[in-house]
C-alpha cells in the first residue's frame, strides 16, 4: 500500500465510525465509498465519501509532500431540520479528530490543511437536503 491509499482508508473508517451509539450526534446509515456513487434508494442519512485531486507541493529525492483533497457529502431525508445536517457537519469533523486538543496520530504523517462545507437545502421537487464538505489533507509519500 501507499500513504495516500492507507490515508484514504483510515479517513474513511472514522467517517464509518459516526453513530450514536458512539458519542456522535448522527446516525448514518452507510458511508459510500466504492466511486459508485450513491444508491437511489440508499438508507438515510448517509455519506458519499470521494477521492478529489492528489498533487505535489514539494518533492526530496524520493520522497514528496502531497496535498489531497476529499470529498464528503450527506444526505438527508427533506424531512431533516437544519440542526439535524448541522450537528452532522460538526459529527463529520469531530470524526476526522476536531475534538482533539492535538491531531490524532492516527493518520500518520497527515494533517488536515483546509476544509470547507455548503449546505444545500431541499430543492422544489427534490426529496434530499444535505451538506458537502471539502477537505485538503497533508501527507507524505515515499516511492
Amino acid at each position: 500500500m501507499t500513504r495516500g491509499a492507507d490515508l484514504t482508508d483510515a479517513l474513511e473508517q472514522c467517517l464509518q465510525g459516526i453513530s450514536q451509539a458512539n458519542g456522535y450526534h448522527t446516525n448514518i446509515q452507510h458511508v459510500y465509498a466504492d466511486g459508485n456513487g450513491k444508491p437511489d434508494k440508499a438508507p438515510l442519512p448517509c455519506l458519499l465519501f470521494e477521492l478529489g485531486t492528489d498533487l505535489t507541493q514539494e518533492r526530496k529525492g524520493k520522497t514528496a509532500k502531497r496535498v489531497v483533497q476529499y470529498r464528503i457529502e450527506a444526505f438527508f431525508s427533506r424531512s431533516a431540520t437544519v440542526r439535524d445536517v448541522q450537528l452532522c457537519h460538526h459529527d463529520i469533523l469531530k470524526a476526522l479528530g476536531y475534538d482533539q486538543l492535538v491531531p490524532r496520530k492516527q493518520f500518520g504523517l497527515a494533517a488536515i490543511q483546509d476544509e470547507q462545507t455548503e449546505y444545500s437545502p431541499a430543492q422544489e421537487g427534490s426529496t434530499l437536503k444535505g451538506l458537502v464538505c471539502e477537505i485538503a489533507v497533508n501527507y507524505v509519500e515515499n516511492y
